[in-house]
């Protein structure tokens, strides 16, 4: 019975930014999820981490938000072409695949 909220603020509370899994680049998402919801963090940053919809959304379109909060991330998206085609393609994976 916990939800993506609980989720969120385990991650916020009990995973510590500084330790090696969770520190910025070594991985891509974080992921926050529920019955119902998902959520992305790219960058852990103790109680400052921030969660985006990672949804379907309605009508099958993918909902992903990307803020001036993550400059590094958008930075490579813009800047680096492999880069760029792998997210596309790993947050089109992540989101249709095996939809049914």
């Amino acid at each position: 019975k916990q939800t993506v909220e609980d989720a969120i603020e385990q991650y916020k509370r009990d995973r510590d930014p500084k330790e090696l899994l969770f520190q910025f680049g070594r991985c891509v998402f974080h992921f926050a999820v529920d019955d119902h919801e998902v959520r992305m963090c790219t960058h852990l940053k103790g109680k400052a981490s921030w969660f985006l919809p990672f949804n379907k959304g309605w009508n099958e379109r993918a909902v992903i938000e990307l803020l001036s909060d993550h400059t590094e991330l958008f930075k490579q998206f813009s800047d680096n072409p492999s880069f760029k085609k792998w997210l596309s393609e790993t947050i089109f994976t992540a989101t249709y695949a095996d939809a049914s």
